[in-house]
């Protein structure tokens, strides 16, 4: 009798296992707001920026969604996305880098984005981190010449 509870308990482990560390995202979507200004503070209308995530695939990696938004007039943005629970990492960027104007803009403006109180100069894309993923996440970035 010990016996078959324990074999039957060996079959349920895995499965149990398995539904446990399959953790699924909020249904929620994700997000993504803030402001584009320049060094004089004023809202830059026009600038485009993307929300995108992707989940490896052997060496590389293939995308689960991708959207853009341009800021307004008043150089607010406001993006969207319910991401998807393959998603294995999601980022944020001001400028498309597959469009050519990030890397033109860099030679003659620094893209800075506002964490803790003080403007830092962006070398990369911003990771979303999964304890995000269904809430509000703000970027405010300034645009200043170099």
């Amino acid at each position: 009798m010990k016996r078959q509870a324990f074999i039957k308990a060996l079959g349920i482990l895995p499965v149990a296992l398995l539904q446990a560390c399959k953790k699924s995202f909020p249904d929620t979507p994700t997000i993504v707001t803030g402001k584009v200004i320049d060094e004089n503070n004023m809202p830059v209308e026009g600038v485009v920026l993307e929300f995108a995530g992707t989940k490896p695939k052997g060496l590389s990696a293939i995308s689960t969604f991708r959207i853009q938004v341009a800021t307004n007039k008043e150089g607010i943005y406001s993006l969207s996305q319910v991401i998807p629970n393959d998603t294995s990492f999601s980022e944020f960027s001001p400028f498309s880098y597959k469009n050519s104007f990030f890397f033109s803009i860099q030679e003659k403006y620094m893209v800075l984005f506002f964490k803790n109180g003080t403007y830092k100069e962006m070398t990369d894309r911003l990771p979303i981190q999964r304890e995000e993923y269904g809430g509000t996440v703000t970027f405010n970035f300034q645009i200043r010449k170099r």
